[in-house]
């Protein structure tokens, strides 16, 4: 959920998306140590301007304290807002699993020593969100489940959308859980913000194993679109890719239908859904909107008719010049 080209050149959304970016960074740095800003990710930044809005801190971004206004990286505020505090130990939380993941899944040892050098943090983060009365017990369960759920084996009868349901479902309801206990800490309907971060979860697992298919494949780790197909093979094809598109696509429409039921500002939940569609563009060349619709000032209709017809076959020209997905 980075801000579109468009928005980058209006000063207060700018401004806004810099407060949450570098505060959620400063405050990692702040409450857990600075090597750990590193777990820093456009996801969770996405969850602080959510939590921001419904808390009403969104509205004194000009209050905020001077170590966040400043651009110096090193500073770090006396106090940090709530929906700051809340996205740093988030993503500590999440990084303890994607780390616990990457360490069963790969046979570097790497990953099983940064996990284990890590743990100290990532138990801090979690009875901090303990405090909050977050379920914390829910949520290992639910991604703790991952592996069982990547070693299941398929027959014929599994059609790759199931697949695909089954193995995103951890990643969503993780995901659905933050945005649930957020709205619930701010006061704001629970469950339209569940239905938007499961969403949103499902989009991200999705695009995420769309972009990593080869590295994992070189690897040896596991990759959810790959699991989808019995014919995978070493380079994402032409079918493939297609399929994973018109899936995150269908992910990416019941986010933009939840964030409408949120309860944000109308220019805040405009912002947002530029932003869905401006990803979603950037990660796919795929588009959200149909072409009459209003689109970013600095392209014209037929800039924008060229990304929504020829960008999608982008990567099947690709693959085909390569001899690659057959």
């Amino acid at each position: 959920m980075r801000p579109s080209r468009c928005q980058r050149n209006v000063p207060e959304s700018r401004y806004r998306r810099r407060l949450h970016y570098c505060g959620t960074c400063k405050a990692i740095g702040k409450l857990y140590g600075h090597r750990y800003r590193l777990l820093l990710n456009h996801d969770t930044v996405f969850l602080a301007e959510m939590l921001s809005v419904w808390t009403g801190e969104d509205g004194a971004l000009r209050e905020w304290d001077g170590a966040l206004q400043s651009r110096n990286c090193l500073r770090t505020p006396e106090h940090t807002p709530f929906c700051l505090e809340y996205a740093a130990t988030a993503t500590l939380l999440l990084g303890d699993f994607k780390l616990l993941d990457r360490a069963v899944d790969s046979r570097n040892p790497f990953w099983r020593w940064l996990h284990a050098r890590c743990s100290t943090q990532f138990r801090e983060a979690a009875e901090r969100l303990e405090r909050w009365a977050f379920p914390t017990a829910e949520l290992r369960d639910i991604l703790g489940s991952q592996q069982d759920r990547e070693r299941r084996s398929w027959g014929d009868e599994d059609v790759p959308a199931d697949r695909m349901k089954y193995l995103a479902e951890p990643t969503a309801r993780a995901t659905a859980l933050f945005f649930r206990h957020g709205a619930r800490l701010a006061g704001k309907p629970e469950q339209a913000a569940a239905e938007m971060g499961s969403s949103f979860g499902t989009l991200v697992y999705v695009l995420d194993a769309v972009e990593d298919y080869e590295k994992d494949a070189r690897d040896g780790s596991f990759n959810g679109v790959r699991a989808c197909f019995r014919e995978s093979g070493e380079a994402l094809s032409g079918r493939q890719r297609q399929w994973a598109m018109e899936y995150a696509k269908s992910a990416a429409a019941k986010m933009e239908a939840a964030l409408v039921q949120v309860g944000l500002p109308s220019d805040v939940q405009a912002e947002f859904l530029r932003r869905l569609h401006s990803a979603f563009n950037r990660k796919t060349g795929m588009s959200l909107t149909v072409l009459s619709e209003e689109a970013c000032t600095h392209e014209g209709y037929w800039k924008r008719f060229a990304r929504a017809v020829l960008m999608p076959w982008r990567a099947e020209a690709r693959n085909a010049f390569l001899g690659r997905g057959k």
